[in-house]
This record gives C-alpha cells, structure tokens and sequence, in this order.
C-alpha cells in the first residue's frame, strides 16, 4: 500500500514512500516506523553527514569510557595495595587500612591502656580520624592525578557548553 498524505496535512497528495526511497540517493539518512498507514508513524530525515559525524563522535565517546574506565582499573588497583597509618597525637595508637579502606593491622603502645577504656577509645578515634583524612587525601590526589592525564576529546569537554 503506498503512503500518501492526506489533504488535512496541506500538503496534498504526496507519494511518501517515493520521497523515502529516494532520500538515500539525495544524501539523506531515513529513520522511521512503519505506522504510517495507521497515520501513528514517525519519520526522521538527517542529512548524511550529520549522522556520520555523529557515529564518528559517538565512536569517540566511546573510545574515551573505555580508556578511562581502564585508567579508572589501574587507579583502584594502585589504591588497593596502597598502605596508609594513622596515629593518635601521642602515637600511642596505630591503625593502618588499605586506601580502599581494607583493614590491616592496628599497633597500641602498652602506655596506651594506662590512662583507662576512656582514655584508649580518644586516642582510638584520634588515629581512625587520621588514617581517614590520608585516605582521603591519597584517593583525591590519585584520581586528580588520573583526570588530568586523561585524554578527553574537545567534543566531550564541551557537551554541556551551549554556543
């Protein structure tokens, strides 16, 4: 059945399955449904060009998770047998995690227990609030580190940027 407009359109009578079949010798890309005999479908027509430099674009984006998400990998990997301490103002208590927060060990002077359980727990949070500030700082100094080596195509930088 060949689709054609109807005249509540204004367009009069157009032959639209001859307008579709002919849009790829034109240079034109055609998307649509096959609802148009129900008078529901949609059609999208883009010039070649457009639709080529956005698969180009999208091919680059791409690309770029991709080497990011392995650079991201690397990063985590690094981070996981990466060793931080945290003490207490005396040093009298050590804790000493993963910079992926994994526990490690934790060291307690004997002198540590002589002031009493109060005593103990203060220097016990003083070290965890210290080995958590070096985590911290380590994994935003390592995913800086990250972001500013990555090769990010001006394209993506500038997707949110209205011209």
């Amino acid at each position: 059945m060949t689709n054609k407009t109807n005249d509540s359109f204004g367009f009069g009578d157009l032959d639209l399955d001859a307008m579709i079949a002919e849009a790829p010798a034109k240079g034109f890309d055609v998307a649509g449904d096959a609802g148009f005999d129900a008078g529901v479908g949609s059609l999208a027509v883009a010039p070649k060009s457009a639709i080529d430099s956005a698969d180009d674009l999208l091919g680059d984006i791409k690309s770029s998770i991709e080497q990011m998400q392995a650079q991201m990998q690397d990063t985590y990997k690094r981070l996981n047998v990466t060793r931080l301490t945290g003490e207490s103002s005396d040093g009298k208590v050590k804790l000493t995690m993963t910079a992926t927060y994994i526990f490690e060990d934790i060291e307690m002077d004997e002198d540590a227990f002589a002031e009493g359980p109060k005593e103990l727990k203060w220097r016990i949070r003083e070290a965890f609030r210290d080995l958590m500030k070096k985590i911290q700082d380590r994994t935003q100094e390592q995913t800086m580190s990250l972001l500013q080596s990555m090769d990010i195509p001006d394209e993506i930088k500038n997707l949110g940027e209205i011209n």
